[in-house]
């Protein structure tokens, strides 16, 4: 089976994988995906309560409302995953506590570029911005 997987093209590779999972599954145990759920529900639970504590001004719009509601929630996931409390499925093994915060801010660890001229190692820039977010999420 090895010599044929070799001889398929990317696509057929794809197509086989896919048919895999979707026959057999992901192989993850049912308590990988209580806690996925759990941390999922945690998250959702507590960004939720924030939106409520924060209340809704009374002159904003439906509309603006709904932003600014988007956009707290897409800081709150970044702020989670930047701190390292929303690492979730199967990379998610050997964790000893929320080190990602240390990650960020240490100049000369790899990182994924937005844009591929940027490099692949962390800059002292890069740990300035972190720094402003972190602290900017904080006020």
């Amino acid at each position: 089976a090895p010599d044929v997987w070799k001889e398929l093209s990317f696509m057929q590779r794809l197509d086989v994988a896919a048919k895999d999972v979707a026959l057999n599954g992901r192989g993850m145990p049912a308590a990988m995906y209580a806690f996925h759920f759990a941390s999922w529900f945690l998250n959702y639970s507590v960004f939720g309560l924030l939106v409520w504590a924060t209340g809704r001004p009374a002159e904003m719009s439906d509309v603006e409302y709904g932003l600014q509601t988007f956009l707290k929630c897409t800081v709150w996931h970044h702020l989670l995953e930047a701190l390292g409390f929303s690492r979730q499925g199967p990379l998610y093994g050997n964790f000893d506590g929320p080190t990602n915060f240390r990650y960020r801010l240490t100049p000369g660890t790899i990182k994924e570029s937005l844009l591929p001229g940027l490099g692949n190692r962390r800059t002292y820039a890069d740990v300035a911005v972190h720094t402003v977010f972190f602290v900017a999420c904080t006020a």
